[in-house]
Order: structure tokens, then sequence, then C-alpha cells
């Protein structure tokens, strides 16, 4: 007999790991844009596609836990260094923060 626990954790993996290449795709078409276009407009559908991806992701519970190369969480890092600059990377740095 099944165990409807089990199929539920199946379906949410099953549905992290689509979330994750969704995620991964977005990235990839994005970056392929700015390397043949050399910039890549705000109002790119690539760009869109990003953040939607993100969206899901966050939306589902998905977060980076995994430290990266230099023992930092790479992300957080880089908006960080943005944040000096810009003025959404440090609003969204302190959001982040504030969770």
């Amino acid at each position: 007999m099944k165990d409807p626990q089990m199929d539920n954790q199946n379906q949410l993996q099953e549905e992290k790991e689509r979330l994750i290449r969704c995620l991964k795709k977005s990235v990839k078409h994005l970056m392929e844009e700015s390397v043949t276009k050399k910039t890549v407009h705000e109002e790119s559908s690539n760009v869109s596609a990003v953040c939607s991806s993100v969206d899901n992701c966050l939306q589902a519970g998905l977060r980076r836990r995994s430290l990266g190369l230099f023992k930092t969480n790479s992300s957080s890092a880089l908006l960080q260094k943005i944040s000096k600059e810009c003025g959404e990377a440090f609003a969204v740095l302190r959001r982040i923060e504030e969770l």
C-alpha cells in the first residue's frame, strides 16, 4: 500500500526540481542574450522570466542553503557589493536581513 505522505513528499521534491530547472533555463537565456547583444535592457522578456522564476522558487520555499566557493552566501555577497552603488539592491538586502 502506498504511503500518502511519501507521495506528497515526492511530488514536492519533483516540483522543486522543476522550478530549479526552469530558473536555470531562464538564467541561461538571459546570459545568451547578454553575450549576443552585449547588453540587456531591463524590460527584456528574459529579465522578466528570471524574476518570475526566482519569485516562484521563493514562493515554494526554495532558498540556497549551501555555502559558495568562498564560504559565504554568494547571492548575499553580490547584493552587498551592488548595494553600495544601487539603492534598489540596498533595499532588497535590508528586506532579506529582516527575514
